[in-house]
């Protein structure tokens, strides 16, 4: 079930007692677009570069914490190699894996 697919499911499963009679069903639509909302921002650019460059600090540190790294350019380039995986990590983690 993809990710939109579960929103919907969990929006329509609610009755919000505190809504007007007729405003659960907007109520609903409001839960769904917030998800699209919310898978869109999971898999931008930017995200997962973010989740990269955490993926490849916490690969490649020191027992002490200190970076393994001396030069900008071997940063950037460790990093561009864990954005495959921090796409696939997070596709997978929002159930989108399978399609």
């Amino acid at each position: 079930m993809s990710w939109d697919e579960k929103a919907r499911e969990y929006a329509e499963s609610r009755t919000y007692e505190h809504l007007p009679p007729g405003e659960n069903s907007r109520h609903a639509v409001g839960v769904v677009r917030g998800a699209r909302w919310q898978r869109e921002a999971l898999l931008s650019d930017e995200t997962i570069e973010r989740a990269a460059r955490t993926m490849c600090w916490q690969a490649n540190e020191w027992e002490d914490g200190q970076a393994v790294w001396e030069t900008p350019e071997q940063i950037a380039e460790e990093i561009g190699e864990w954005v495959p995986l921090a796409r696939a990590a997070l596709t997978a983690a929002i159930g989108d894996d399978d399609e």
